[in-house]
């Protein structure tokens, strides 16, 4: 199944259009070439319409992840600010929806950042809150 476009964008801001997502893991997986998914990630990267849908909670795991090494904070800085991603905002009134997706999926691996992942591409109508 080919994910639809994706509008993101609030009021009074630019609103653009995004094909796929990126989670912590893939953003690592790329920056690190001792990931064992490196060497995937590297060569899927270059097929896939930029920019990435993020969220500020990948975000905030990326830099908890990546420490205090300068070099690697360095890395991780520059394909944010890339423009190969976008980072959408999780409002107040999501996370009813985020909530709903952490607690649909508990017996699989899903975090407050895969869930702020989720609650962007997900009809609201299709999660029960």
């Amino acid at each position: 199944m080919r994910a639809r476009p994706y509008v993101a964008g609030c009021a009074g801001r630019i609103r653009m259009t995004v094909n796929a997502l990126i989670d912590t893991g893939a953003i690592l997986a790329l920056l690190d070439r001792n990931d064992r998914w490196h060497t995937a990630c590297v060569e899927a990267f270059p097929q896939l319409r930029l920019p990435l849908l993020t969220s500020e909670a990948v975000l905030t795991e990326l830099f908890y992840l990546v420490g205090d090494s300068r070099r690697e904070m360095a890395a991780a800085w520059k394909f944010v600010r890339s423009g190969a991603v976008y980072v959408a905002t999780i409002e107040h009134s999501e996370l009813p929806q985020v909530d709903a997706l952490m607690l649909r999926y508990r017996d699989r691996p899903m975090d407050f950042a895969d869930a702020t992942l989720g609650s962007n591409i997900v009809d609201n109508s299709s999660v029960p809150a």
